[in-house]
């Protein structure tokens, strides 16, 4: 209250008791840190600006999440994917398989009685516990569309089968009869190589008619594919085909690694400049790089699992070949451009012309028979001299020149095959569908250094700032928009309830705030409100109107004054000489 000698002539009632957290709601107190201490609201701005970025990070990190599950479910149902999915399942199961397929290769009636049906029975069996992965809904969730990603309509036999191919198996073999084109040749051989084991005393032993029986039924069989299906080819590739597991595949990409520079030079000039255009047949690669005083234990396995998990790209070649030749070691080619495929396709004509002569040392060579370990034994001469003849005439039907693939290649496309290699075998053996040691040591460092990253990136998004004594309070705030339980320690604003003064003394409103100010020494700022159609009095005319936020329900105008206000609107006149008309404040 203010009075001049005994008459009052003004009064104002004053307050601590404030709805912060409604004012702020309804009016744009942000400026004035809405009316609360600046180091409370340097900690909830902190926390406000934290939200946003969580936020922001949130969508980032869930956006990573996805095209994550996305990047795994696309290699678990990818072709490469099944491929190597269905060589681990061969892997884990490959001693049982084995053995069966010894079963029936050693056993003569088993072999005999094999039949189409019963050995896609047998496939079929072996692969019970093995399915082929349809695409996730994820893909049609988030509309992905990618040429790798398809619903699969081959079954698992025919999968496992196509797989093989890759390691020697003949693409007709389960629609075909289930053998080598040379299988009658074959077991000729074999029979050549029984009857020098057996000597003379068997021979003598063994009746004639007999004798003529077992001939005529050679005869009948020796051009002919035998009535029941072989499992040799089908063991041939189903041995290189785990062969080539992720351990020894992770052994072969060490070695190239290691040895870059020593395979790049089998592609490079005289001088040692690597040439792009230069290529060499994939079945050429393995005996290039042992030329190279490279040991290399995995040779014959090489060009498969570069086509099967690697699909490397080449140039294919077609020439003629004898087949004979081919059921041996694949012809090397040596380091060609391709500016010289032209000519090496017309030399393909000249080279066709020496090859009778090349056959007959063939012939001259297979007719040679090795001498016996065992001198003291004759070797049935009449059974043998029959074999002979025998063998002989299959050769000569079956050294007709046959169509050759060669499949030319270049140190860029090797480069990119084992990228993809590398990348299928980490990522499978993180999901668990692969298991190799060395795979998994490659996975542990790409782990660590992807959690280092992650690490780096924490720290960035981290605000780096000064503690403040409210910050462990800001942690309540959830919303960006939020506001904590205000302590009263960080209270700054006092409100006018109740202001009158007589009309003549109307001027000095302002020096009622400056006692104010005395009696609240903790408080910077003083507010009132009323009514929007009440007329602003002298003392409002030096507090500044707080304009509403777009939604607020606020009835009332918000004035606001802060106390540093006081020094600018007072002349240089103190607040002390004032009391000779104001008597006092009470």
């Amino acid at each position: 209250m203010a009075q001049v000698k005994d008459k009052a002539v003004g009064l104002m009632s004053i307050s601590k008791d404030i709805d912060y957290r409604l004012l702020a709601e309804s009016f744009e107190l942000d400026p004035y840190d809405n009316l609360l201490k600046g180091d409370f609201m340097d900690a909830l701005r902190y926390r406000r600006l934290d939200i946003v970025d969580e936020e922001h990070y949130a969508k980032i990190d869930e956006q990573r999440a996805i095209q994550r599950k996305i990047r795994d479910e696309k290699f678990r149902c990818s072709l490469l994917g099944q491929r190597l999915a269905l060589q681990q399942y061969c892997i884990t199961k490959e001693a049982e398989l084995k053995q069966q397929l010894d079963d029936y290769l050693t056993i003569e009636e088993k072999t005999k009685a094999l039949t189409k049906e019963i050995v896609q029975e047998i496939i079929d069996k072996w692969l019970e516990g093995f399915k082929l992965t349809q695409p996730h809904e994820i893909f049609y969730e988030h509309g992905v569309s990618d040429p790798d990603i398809f619903s699969w309509i081959i079954g698992e036999r025919d999968f496992f089968l196509e797989t093989l191919i890759y390691y020697g198996l003949p693409k007709d073999y389960i629609h075909g009869m289930g053998h080598h084109k040379d299988w009658a040749r074959k077991q000729l051989e074999k029979k050549k190589a029984e009857a020098m084991r057996r000597g003379p005393m068997a021979n003598k032993m063994s009746k004639k008619p007999a004798k003529k029986r077992k001939g005529q039924e050679e005869k009948k069989e020796e051009f002919g594919p035998p009535p029941y299906f072989d499992l040799e080819p089908f063991m041939i590739a189903f041995n290189r085909f785990v062969a080539s597991g992720p351990q020894v595949r992770a052994i072969f990409r060490d070695l190239m690694t290691k040895n870059k520079q020593t395979i790049a030079l089998l592609f490079s000039n005289e001088e040692g400049e690597l040439i792009h255009d230069r290529i060499m047949d994939i079945y050429a690669l393995p005996s290039a790089i042992v030329s190279q005083n490279i040991a290399l234990p995995m040779a014959d396995v090489i060009p498969g699992f570069l086509e099967c998990f690697g699909e490397i790209k080449y140039d294919l070649k077609v020439s003629l070949k004898n087949p004979l030749e081919e059921n041996e070691k694949p012809t090397f080619k040596k380091v060609s451009t391709k500016q010289d495929k032209d000519a090496k396709g017309k030399k393909t004509t000249k080279d066709t012309k020496k090859e009778p002569e090349k056959e007959k040392k063939q012939e001259d060579k297979e007719k040679e028979v090795e001498p016996t370990k065992e001198p003291e034994k004759e070797a049935p001469k009449e059974e043998v001299k029959e074999i002979d003849l025998m063998i002989a005439k299959l050769t000569v039907e079956a050294s007709k020149p046959v169509e050759y693939y060669e499949k030319f290649t270049s140190y860029k496309e090797i480069q990119e095959a084992l990228e993809k290699i590398t990348l299928y075998d980490q990522i499978l053996c993180e999901l668990g569908i692969i298991e190799s040691p060395l795979v998994q040591r490659e996975v542990d460092a790409k782990l660590a250094q992807e959690e280092k990253e992650l690490q780096d990136e924490m720290n960035r998004r981290r605000r780096h700032r000064e503690e403040n004594d409210y910050d462990q309070l800001m942690m309540d705030v959830m919303e960006k928009d939020g506001f904590p339980e205000i302590p009263l320690s960080a209270h700054n604003a006092i409100v006018i309830n109740l202001f009158c003064i007589d009309d003549p003394y109307e001027s000095r409103s302002i020096d009622f705030l400056f006692y104010a100010f005395e009696q609240f020494p903790d408080r910077e700022y003083i507010i009132l409100t009323q009514p929007h159609t009440i007329n602003e009095s002298t003392l409002l005319q030096s507090f500044v109107q707080v304009p509403k936020k777009k939604n607020s329900v606020f009835e009332d105008v918000l004035y606001i004054f802060h106390k540093d206000a006081l020094f600018a609107s007072m002349i240089s006149v103190s607040p002390r000489s004032y009391r000779g008309s104001l008597i006092g404040f009470l």
